[in-house]
């Protein structure tokens, strides 16, 4: 954040996946500002409070299919609740509108064991789709994990693989960019991401996070008019100027 010119005290939201710790942590919520707001799902909620995880209070959020939260006047966000470990994890959809951005949609999900209807669905052809592409199965399983971490991570409840990430990207269509999150450092490269991404040649940028430095930002840019696989959405123009 420090390298990109973000200091804590602007954060004014921020959203949990779920509470594994290199995702949630106390120390993280000391940091924020008191007036940032932290968006939970209800279960997260329940379990961290009973384990002491909370030093601050949290909005809570169900994800049903019906619930839409305004975050800010500008600003909507709809989560899903897919499957990781025993609380699975929670997945987003934030949609952006305003005198100065018009509208935009970005859609984040991450440490999925798969990916059900409900977030294609729901992010379908968003401007931009940050999507965990975790691992290379070969490299899995010719690590030296142990095998219960290697069945962890391929059963279903784990992780996604740069073949499930790709297939899940082609089916939501992002209009203007992919960005693959979460990449492995033990068993995947970013080579190996983007060669399974760019096998089907989609018209979309792709765009590779690192864990060892910092990605550039990311413009979100209308591609024409977004529509849901039920309905017809407004016309998507750029997020950032």
């Amino acid at each position: 954040m420090a390298a990109m010119g973000i200091k804590p005290s602007q954060i004014r939201a921020a959203f949990v996946t779920h509470l594994d710790s290199d995702h949630f942590r106390l120390s993280w919520q000391r940091a924020l500002p008191s007036g940032c707001r932290i968006y939970m799902h209800k279960s997260h909620a329940r379990s961290a409070a009973s384990r002491r995880m909370l030093k601050r209070a949290i909005t809570p959020f169900s994800a049903r299919d019906d619930e839409r939260l305004d975050v800010f006047p500008d600003m909507t966000m709809r989560a899903v609740l897919a499957s990781h470990d025993d609380l699975g994890v929670a997945s987003f959809r934030f949609d952006f509108t305003g005198s100065r951005t018009g509208q935009a949609s970005l859609g984040f999900a991450t440490d999925l064991g798969r990916v059900p209807d409900s977030i294609v669905d729901i992010n379908y052809a968003v401007d931009v789709m940050a999507l965990e592409s975790n691992y290379c199965p070969i490299m899995q399983r010719a690590s030296g994990r142990p095998v219960f971490l290697k069945d962890r991570i391929m059963g279903g409840s784990g992780h996604l693989s740069n073949e499930q990430s790709s297939e899940a990207m082609n089916s939501i269509k992002p209009k203007s960019t992919a960005v693959l999150l979460h990449l492995s450092r033990e068993c995947n490269t970013p080579d190996r991401a983007r060669e399974v991404h760019s096998r089907d040649n989609p018209p979309h940028n792709i765009v590779i996070t690192s864990q060892f430095e910092q990605t550039p930002w990311i413009d979100i840019v209308s591609s024409g008019a977004t529509k849901s696989k039920s309905s017809e959405m407004p016309q998507q123009i750029p997020l950032f100027g």
